[in-house]
């Protein structure tokens, strides 16, 4: 993978991106790494300007020498930083990515500066895990679900959301929609079913343990068969 060419997962991150923001892109890429994924779109013209923030030291250096390699000094700036404190009022920001942590972490950082994001902002994350937690957290503090997908990059499944701040509008989602995702459950692709069959299988494999060690009584194990019986509703 690099600038020029995406894996499949950032590669529908940037498709939603440029998808859903319908004015020029001024986007925060969170945890950005080498910035692949702001280069690609500079390099492609679909962007205006792009922060490119990281809290790391090695993978920032890796990001301003991807950024300086490809002649895009003048279009990205890279900013050493935690979360969204890389940005500013005046960077004007109207897009958000957030790819590649865990969906508490996204939250976290979401929440710590969320006065930062302007109204109509476009955010497309893509949690590693906890994706319930996030859309719920997202569902409370007025974002309304754009589009999802699940998608297979290199034998494993990563969910990609993309959301809108949108305090005006409040989205009424159920424990379905805020576990799987309203728009996974409208339009489920194969990545979406291999992912929680595989969820499944590890639920149903920590279930049998539990039985075989307290019984089926047991609040760990009654809990635990609920949520297989959400999965298999879902699955069936």
């Amino acid at each position: 993978m690099n600038s020029e060419k995406l894996s499949p997962r950032l590669a529908k991150v940037c498709e939603f991106l440029v998808h859903y923001q319908k004015d020029a892109i001024r986007l925060a890429d969170i945890g950005s790494d080498h910035a692949y994924l702001p280069c690609h779109l500079a390099l492609n013209k679909q962007l205006e300007f792009a922060i490119a923030g990281e809290v790391v030291e090695g993978p920032f250096q890796s990001a301003k020498a991807e950024v300086a390699t490809r002649g895009l000094t003048e279009v990205i700036d890279v900013r050493k930083g935690d979360g969204l404190a890389v940005i500013t009022e005046t960077d004007q920001i109207n897009a958000i990515t957030i790819c590649g942590m865990g969906g508490s972490l996204i939250r976290n950082i979401l929440d710590e500066n969320k006065a930062i994001i302007r109204e109509n902002t476009v955010l497309v994350l893509q949690p590693n895990m906890a994706s319930y937690q996030l859309r719920k957290w997202l569902n409370q503090n007025g974002f309304v679900f754009l589009n999802e997908t699940v998608v297979e990059d290199h034998h494993r499944e990563y969910e990609i959301m993309v959301v809108q701040k949108n305090s005006h509008h409040k989205q009424i989602l159920t424990v379905n929609e805020l576990q799987f995702g309203k728009y996974n459950l409208e339009n489920p692709t194969v990545a979406f079913y291999q992912k929680w069959q595989k969820e499944l299988s590890l639920l149903e494999t920590t279930y049998q343990s539990i039985v075989e060690k307290a019984g089926t009584d047991h609040p760990k194990a009654q809990l635990m068969q609920e949520e297989i019986n959400q999965i298999k509703e879902v699955l069936n």
